[in-house]
């Protein structure tokens, strides 16, 4: 990544992205790269010199409209909010889809698909729920 002419021999353990050896340090027993490192120091240096663990997620933060997208179709599942998320959600995970597509180093592929798949089905449920309390009025 940082060197075009050498390739790639590992990946971060942390950021997944693929890095030659020369861009890799062991740190607390992993392979990272210079970036996130200096991340892993900084939380230490914040907690007092104790190592502080990084908050539990499963997707990396490259994916942040994938966030975003999954975040906006659990939202949608209410009918009145759901209106407006669950179609936001939809174009988060399109924006997400494309992104992935351009950035081959980005890892999980599938977490734009799935804020894509909920954002549909939070737009399909609450505009059903709309349409059913519309329908049973008349």
């Amino acid at each position: 990544m940082n060197h075009p002419g050498v390739a790639a021999t590992a990946a971060c353990g942390r950021c997944q992205r693929p890095y030659c050896s020369h861009c890799l340090v062991e740190f607390m027993g992993q392979q990272l790269c210079g970036p996130c490192k200096a991340e892993r120091l900084l939380r230490a240096e914040i907690g007092g010199g104790a190592y502080m663990p990084e908050p539990v997620s499963s997707v990396p933060r490259e994916h942040w409209w994938a966030l975003v997208s999954i975040g906006l179709a659990v939202t949608s599942i209410h009918p009145c909010a759901g209106m407006a998320t669950g179609p936001l959600a939809l174009i988060a995970g399109i924006v997400a889809m494309v992104q992935s597509q351009r950035d081959p180093t980005l890892p999980r592929k599938n977490i734009p698909l799935v804020g894509i798949l909920l954002g549909l089905l939070g737009t399909v449920w609450s505009w059903g729920m709309v349409l059913m309390a519309f329908l049973s009025r008349n």
